[in-house]
């Protein structure tokens, strides 16, 4: 191509400077062999940077430069190596219900989660957080919707990236909301209740129920999505008319939606606020 090759070069102006260029570009990283699909490399190429290919590729933008440079591309090089990712904390996440859309299981049957994507973000309810799973950081759609106004977070277990998308919350009604998102609102039982979250009264009624039938875990010290995995295979293995007991940093708002649909109930309890007990159990049949 005529000028140089930066990071802000979109793979698609290298491609159509020279289609055999996609050969050199899949050579990089494996990663890129779905570039070799003409459908998708025409709808990923013209939102991919070399910024953005590089960190697909997990490594530096001059790195990337380097490799291309090799193959006879006049390059421009960056002044400070850039390894920056946008790997964060989420921790408000705890308030969101989340909407699961697996991106890596859309590429491997050779689909755009572009438009999936998209169109899922259009529906999000307020107090939902749309997570994409995918084997790289996703920076592309990062940059197009946060300049929508969503927020975004990522987190990273082996070699899978988490993404999260949601919108904050107004300031009107917030704490309401957090209130009840996190089961702090205190409701009236008279005993154990039928279904769902129990307030944390009926905690202490529950542990004595349950006392010498209780399996118990502890998954403060690993990072998510490690605890809700964790517990949903210790419910698996759990005994009938044995309840779980779960070491917590907080109430799991993503772990909810999976209980709800197992038909499992549980309560808890707040020992501080880097620790939370709970208690996950079956409704006993009449």
């Amino acid at each position: 191509m005529a000028g140089k090759v930066t990071k802000d070069t979109k793979v698609a102006d290298l491609l159509k400077a020279d289609k055999h260029n996609i050969d050199i570009i899949i050579a990089i990283h494996p990663k890129f062999s779905k570039l070799s699909n003409p459908l998708l490399r025409k709808a990923i190429a013209p939102r991919v940077t070399i910024k953005d290919a590089a960190r697909i590729a997990g490594i530096s933008v001059n790195d990337f430069l380097k490799k291309l440079e090799e193959k006879g591309f006049r390059v421009e090089y960056e002044t400070e190596d850039d390894r920056t990712e946008y790997v964060t904390e989420c921790n408000l996440l705890d308030t969101y219900k989340p909407v699961r859309i697996n991106a890596i299981e859309l590429l491997e049957n050779d689909i755009d989660p572009f438009d999936t994507i998209r169109k899922k973000l259009k529906t999000l309810a307020p107090d939902e957080a749309l997570e994409i799973t995918v084997d790289f950081i996703p920076s592309p759609l990062i940059e197009i919707f946060t300049k929508q106004g969503f927020k975004a977070c990522v987190l990273k277990k082996d070699n899978v990236y988490y993404t999260y998308f949601y919108k904050p919350y107004k300031k009107a009604g917030f704490w309401e909301r957090i209130k009840k998102r996190l089961g702090l609102v205190k409701e009236k039982h008279d005993g154990i209740p039928p279904s769902g979250h129990s307030c944390e009264k009926d905690f202490d009624m529950v542990l004595e129920k349950y006392r010498n039938r209780l399996e118990k875990i502890d998954v403060r010290n690993l990072e998510m999505p490690q605890p809700m995995m964790k517990i949903l295979e210790a419910l698996e293995k759990l005994k009938p008319g044995v309840a779980l007991f779960v070491e917590h940093k907080r109430i799991p708002q993503f772990l909810i939606p999976e209980l709800e649909k197992k038909n499992y109930l549980w309560t808890t309890k707040k020992i501080n606020d880097t620790h939370t007990q709970m208690i996950i159990y079956k409704p006993e049949k009449k």
